[in-house]
């Protein structure tokens, strides 16, 4: 839930497709604990000869891989090769591959030969939403790798929709392509679609990053206020204290999606913001990323009034690499300095 700091905002643009599925028992729990490795990897071993279960078979091999990468790879290829024509050992067969093209061209193989195999459309698409969707737009040049292939298999997206319509991870892929197409309109609509599902990715993360993506800050901001009403961390403060952790919050979501535009409007718009040394911190990092150098030293020279001693921070903050760059930072920095050595 939300929390002064807003480190819960974390991978904000990059959403994981979910497995809803467990190892019997603490099988997993005790896999991740265990602190011998080969122990661990004899348990992960022994298991998978006793299962066919895709869903655990895919778990088993995500430890297996990161326990030893060469065994795992073997395992597979072998199950591969004994089953040439059964798609649940084609897809994870391809799984175990550290290069990203042969999931994308596997996974292409899988729905043409085997569309009613789920999976497949999982892995295929999956592809452009780890590559193509973290890119600014299809015109800008990271993009442009990907959009052949992008316009070859588009059409993937809507057929994974059509034989699995009230599938989760359907629903959430054709969301993230919309997003990234800026089609906003039909996006609201399969949100509308995954909330009547009661979809289980629906969550902070998602809705944050969705708004944010999206530029629908008014939602945000109506997200925002309903998470406060009826957080149980607020139940007993009063009105004005919750629009109090309402700026704050709001200005901080901003800041962590790089809404730096906004976030400066709203803190300028919030007087009251300016009291907290840690917002200030803030705004200046957000005025710095927009390239405004004039108001970020404007805002050093306020701090140098009141004396705060930020000179560590100023000369650690990586985000302000730009205004390290300016003349005008040598005889700030040395004035904060100044500072710290006269506490």
């Amino acid at each position: 839930m939300l929390k002064r700091s807003l480190g819960f905002l974390i991978g904000l643009m990059s959403l994981s497709l979910l497995i809803a599925t467990q190892l019997p028992g603490n099988f997993e729990q005790q896999i991740k604990e265990s602190t011998d490795k080969s122990a661990a990897l004899a348990l992960i071993v022994q298991y998978a000869e006793t299962t066919d279960d895709l869903n655990d078979l895919r778990i088993l091999q995500n430890h297996w891989l990161r326990l030893d990468r060469e065994s795992c790879v073997k395992h597979f290829q072998a199950l591969a090769d004994k089953h040439p024509k059964d798609p649940k050992y084609i897809y994870l067969n391809a799984r175990t591959a550290a290069d990203t093209a042969v999931r994308k061209s596997t996974g292409r193989r899988l729905v043409k030969d085997y569309p009613d195999f789920e999976p497949g459309y999982q892995m295929l698409l999956s592809y452009y939403q780890n590559n193509l969707f973290t890119t600014p737009g299809a015109k800008h040049p990271s993009a442009q790798p990907f959009m052949k292939d992008y316009k070859a298999d588009k059409k993937f997206f809507q057929q994974y929709m059509d034989r699995f319509p009230d599938n989760e991870n359907a629903l959430y892929l054709q969301i993230q392509r919309l997003i990234w197409e800026q089609d906003t309109r039909n996006a609201n609509l399969l949100v509308a679609k995954a909330l009547r599902l009661d979809a289980s990715w629906l969550n902070w993360q998602f809705y944050t990053d969705f708004y944010l993506r999206t530029k629908q800050f008014v939602l945000l901001q109506a997200y925002i206020h309903s998470l406060i009403d009826t957080a149980a961390a607020y139940k007993n403060a009063t009105q004005q204290e919750k629009e109090d952790f309402f700026e704050e919050d709001y200005f901080l979501t901003l800041m962590v999606g790089k809404a730096y535009e906004e976030a400066v409007d709203w803190f300028e718009q919030h007087p009251r913001l300016f009291s907290k040394p840690y917002l200030r911190k803030e705004l200046l990092k957000a005025n710095v990323l927009l390239g405004r150098m004039d108001k970020a030293f404007s805002l050093l020279d306020n701090e140098l009034a009141v004396g705060s001693d930020w000179s560590d921070w100023l000369q650690d903050e990586e985000a302000l690499q730009a205004l390290k760059q300016d003349p005008r930072w040598y005889s700030h920095i040395e004035r904060f300095l100044r500072i710290k050595q006269s506490d």
